[in-house]
This record gives C-alpha cells, structure tokens and sequence, in this order.
C-alpha cells in the first residue's frame, strides 16, 4: 500500500497519537467518559484519514474535471455569498454582544464579541491567504 496523501496521513497519525493521550489520561485519573468518548472519535477520524491517504487522486479532481464554466462560477457565487453572510451574521452578533454588554455589564458579553471579532478576522486571513496562493499558482 502507497501512500497518496500525505497530508490526510500526517492528520491520521496526530489523531492516532491523541488518542493514546486522551486513554493515557483516562485510566491515570480513573475512568472518565469525556476522555474515552474523545479517544473513540479521533481513533474513527483517524481510520476516516487513513482510508483517505491510501486514495488515489480526491475527489476534488474528479469534480473539477466534470465541472463546466457555468458550475465554477456557481460554485464561486455561492461561495462569496457565504462569506458574506457570515460576515454579517458575525459582525451583527458582535455589535449586538457589545451593546448588551453596555446595558448589563456583563464580561461575558465582552468576551463573546471579541470572539465574534476573532472569527471575522480569521475568516479575512483565510480569504486573503487563499487569494495571495491563486493569484500566484493559477
């Protein structure tokens, strides 16, 4: 067997690795579920990822040879609309956590718009990242 995916294997052996953590740490503290439930799912991951880098060739290449102009640019429509939305959904909760905060004090409302503000400025760093690699490699 050949390995065709090195990324998807790399992730199957940190899950692979977690999960003897998480059993490590479950039967050195006694038997807890959380950790046993946490183990379970990354060992399924990990079997997911495993069975993916054996794979010759992903599914993105079968669908990009199938697709047309017109599917790309639906595919590139929707996909700048979903940006958007969750744009505005998160800048939306943000102000709305913030004015919250402003009338009940509360530092969890403070806490939750700086998150909110964290997951539009990492969504803003993926989407500049993916368009500096494009620009350059396509």
């Amino acid at each position: 067997m050949k390995i065709h995916n090195l990324k998807h294997f790399i992730t199957a052996v940190a899950c692979m690795v977690l999960s003897i953590i998480l059993l490590c740490i479950s039967f050195s503290r006694g038997f807890n579920l959380k950790f046993i439930v946490g183990a379970l799912l990354l060992v399924m991951l990990a079997i997911i990822d495993f069975i993916f880098s054996l794979k010759k060739g992903g599914n993105e290449v079968k669908i990009a040879s199938l697709a047309d102009e017109r599917d790309l640019f639906v595919a590139m429509k929707s996909g700048r609309k979903t940006l958007q939305i969750s744009n505005w959904i998160f800048g939306g909760l943000t102000i709305l956590c913030i004015i919250i905060y402003g009338i009940i004090k509360q530092k969890t409302f403070i806490i939750a718009s700086m998150v909110f503000c964290l997951a539009i400025l990492i969504m803003f760093l993926v989407l500049l990242i993916a368009n500096i690699y494009y620009e350059k490699h396509e």
